[in-house]
């Protein structure tokens, strides 16, 4: 550039040489400001150490982390082998379950049929000593009835007894009214005994004169008709013969 009469270059603005001075003086001031302003620097704090234990449970977790998103996206085929060995477990756990069920049904099992045994020992123990009280009622109700028949047949022969007694009471009486009645046709006049003799029966006409002397009982007979006299003479006769 070509510089003018008062040596300044050609194209400079006026005054821009003390605006460059005034930037280089504000630019030299400003470390100055800046430590003029700067806070002073706090003390660092000392880092904690990390714990065998916590470095230990991260890296536990991180595992976790990573088996899970093994299983999940199925990296190797881990999913199904992690299936595979939870059925396992499962399978084993349903076996032992039914073994110990087993075992549990069968001492279940034995102790009912003990106590099974036991019920049928008591129960053929009562049904003997059943039979045995049968047996002994079937005695006592054979003795009692082989009683009531033997009490049975002595009152039928009390009865008999009583009833021939009563025969021949009746027999007695029957005989002394006999006898009296006899008497009596003996004393009457012999007309009027044939005539009392027609309203009676002619079997106790027939024991009338049986009971009479033979004189008194021939002068009553006279006076009866024939054929009256003849009927009562012959079962005289045969009253005589039996």
């Amino acid at each position: 550039m070509q510089e003018n009469s008062q040596g300044k270059k050609m194209g400079e603005r006026p005054g821009s040489a003390n605006v460059g001075a005034k930037a280089q003086a504000a630019k030299a001031s400003m470390p100055d400001r800046a430590q003029k302003t700067a806070k002073p620097d706090k003390k660092a704090k000392p880092k904690k150490k990390i714990s065998g234990g916590a470095v230990f449970s991260i890296f536990l977790i991180i595992l976790l982390i990573g088996g899970a998103a093994a299983v999940y996206f199925d990296v190797g085929g881990v999913k199904q082998i992690v299936v595979d060995f939870l059925q396992a477990g499962e399978a084993e756990e349903a076996t032992a379950e039914v073994s110990i069920t087993e075992e549990d049904m069968a001492a279940l099992q034995a102790e009912v049929d003990e106590q099974k045994q036991k019920l049928e020992d008591n129960q053929a123990k009562v049904k003997e000593k059943q039979q045995t009280l049968d047996n002994k009622e079937e005695e006592l109700n054979a003795r009692e009835e082989e009683l009531a028949a033997r009490e049975s047949a002595v009152a039928e022969q009390v009865k008999a007894m009583e009833e021939e007694k009563a025969e021949a009471t009746q027999a007695e009486q029957a005989q002394a009214d006999l006898l009296t009645a006899a008497k009596m046709f003996e004393q009457m006049d012999a007309d009027a005994a044939a005539s009392m003799f027609k309203k009676l029966d002619t079997s106790y006409v027939v024991d009338l004169l049986m009971n009479m002397s033979s004189e008194s009982a021939s002068k009553i007979l006279s006076k009866m008709s024939s054929s009256t006299a003849s009927k009562i003479v012959n079962e005289m006769m045969e009253q005589n013969q039996t």
